[in-house]
């Protein structure tokens, strides 16, 4: 059971190394849309939402970070919402950005997992 355990905890870390440890923070700068530098994320942002760790609402889209990707699977399998899931981040949208500018924030979320957002 402990080697099982092991195992299974190491494997994790092993194939999810580059982003376990990314924070909303990482994602959210000046110059993205919907976010100033003001953005500050918190875990009051998450509401209700479960496994949600820390959230931050901009100018039509809302950013939420869960502390697995089963519970951010989970946030989004019977949403109505306009969303896009990456990984463990959830954005939903409320309708008012461009296609320009969700463009530009999926490509900053995307380009957090490389290091780059190309």
């Amino acid at each position: 059971m402990v080697i099982t355990s092991g195992v299974a905890w190491t494997a994790d870390r092993l194939i999810d190394n580059d982003r376990h440890g990314l924070t909303l923070n990482d994602v959210i700068h000046d110059g993205v849309p919907g976010f100033t530098g003001d953005s500050v994320p918190s875990t009051e942002a998450c509401g209700d939402r479960r496994g949600c760790v820390e959230a931050i609402t901009g100018d039509g889209v809302s950013l939420y970070r869960f502390d697995t990707l089963d519970h951010a699977r989970q946030d989004v399998i019977y949403s109505d919402a306009d969303f896009y899931r990456s990984d463990r981040f959830v954005l939903e949208f409320d309708g008012t950005l461009t296609a320009e500018q969700r463009y530009q924030l999926l490509q900053a979320v995307e380009g957090a997992w490389t290091g780059s957002d190309d």
